[in-house]
């Protein structure tokens, strides 16, 4: 007989929807880089972030690029987030 958890193993691995994402990464860029994005300057495709903002702002992000990537996985979920554009 099988129990609960074979049932429930499928959801242990959810992964987060692009707006919880875009919103999560608003927040850490605006915790780490002191840089505020926007919403819709935010686009999740395949594990990976494109960012459209001015030049300065893209540098000061790419600067602290494995701090945010960090910061993201480990609020989101396991190595959801592999790389920022």
């Amino acid at each position: 007989m099988l129990g609960i958890e074979s049932f429930l193993e499928k959801f242990k691995h959810i992964v987060p929807t692009d707006s919880v994402v875009r919103e999560q990464c608003i927040i850490v860029v605006q915790t780490i880089c002191g840089v505020t994005l926007k919403k819709e300057n935010i686009q999740v495709r395949s594990s990976i972030i494109n960012i459209s903002c001015r030049p300065a702002m893209k540098n000061e992000i790419i600067l602290h690029k494995q701090e945010i990537l960090n910061m993201l996985n480990d609020t989101l979920s396991e190595s959801t987030i592999i790389n920022i554009l």
